[in-house]
């Protein structure tokens, strides 16, 4: 009898907290996101955020980024976001799970947290002109 109460008692040692986030994404992180694309459109973002989490909380900046965008009959279009800081707004860290937003909910992103890094995928709302074009793509980003 003793034996399930030690394994059962060794296995949740060993599992830990399922509640709490499962890494700390705290720092520097090379974002990128290839093909994000609809409506006719494709983009490539590429950015440095800085995060900080506080517990499941993820706060923190994008910067130093490009949104580059070729459209199917107009001519390519180059976003330099320049000294440009933006915020990451609406993080969460749940077990191996990300998700924020970059500036507002346009740049909605959600994946998998590996050693790292974490992908996955975002859907943005790119206001072009006087037209809003849903766009959907993945996403890596990679510890600085």
């Amino acid at each position: 009898m003793r034996r399930p109460v030690f394994a059962a008692l060794a296995l949740a040692i060993a599992c830990g907290d399922s509640t709490g986030p499962s890494k700390d994404v705290t720092g520097r992180w090379i974002y990128s996101a290839t093909n994000v694309a609809g409506s006719g459109l494709s983009c490539n973002i590429n950015a440095l955020m800085n995060l900080t989490q506080t517990g499941h909380t993820l706060t923190g900046s994008v910067s130093s980024g490009r949104i580059t965008c070729l459209a199917v009959s107009t001519p390519a279009v180059n976003i330099n976001l320049g000294n440009t800081v933006v915020a990451i707004t609406n993080g969460h860290v749940d077990g191996n799970g990300i998700f924020f937003d970059i500036d507002t909910q346009d740049i909605h992103n959600f994946g998998v947290l590996s050693r790292d890094s974490f992908s996955g995928s975002v859907q943005m709302d790119l206001v072009w002109g006087i037209s809003t074009f849903p766009l959907a793509g993945n996403f890596t980003a990679m510890r600085q």
